[in-house]
């Protein structure tokens, strides 16, 4: 399976407490929270998309080594 691959499956199938997964703290307690908003105004299919885009580098890396080492 590609990352890519890997990604979209992730995208279409995270795991609950995934954010909780990568980071810790209060980090974790403010992604969580921008996750929830996306997914309230993006829904089931477009969370992902708009949670990773908004991501700076270094967490976007960090949730890019999760999925690639976990799906």
């Amino acid at each position: 399976m590609t990352d890519i691959n890997k990604f979209a499956v992730f995208a279409f199938n995270y795991p609950h407490g995934f954010i909780q997964q990568v980071w810790d703290g209060n980090i974790a307690n403010h992604l969580q929270s921008k996750f929830n908003g996306y997914y309230a105004s993006e829904g089931a299919k477009g969370v992902m998309m708009s949670f990773y885009m908004a991501l700076d580098n270094g967490n976007r890396r960090m949730l890019e080594d999760f999925i690639i080492k976990t799906v």
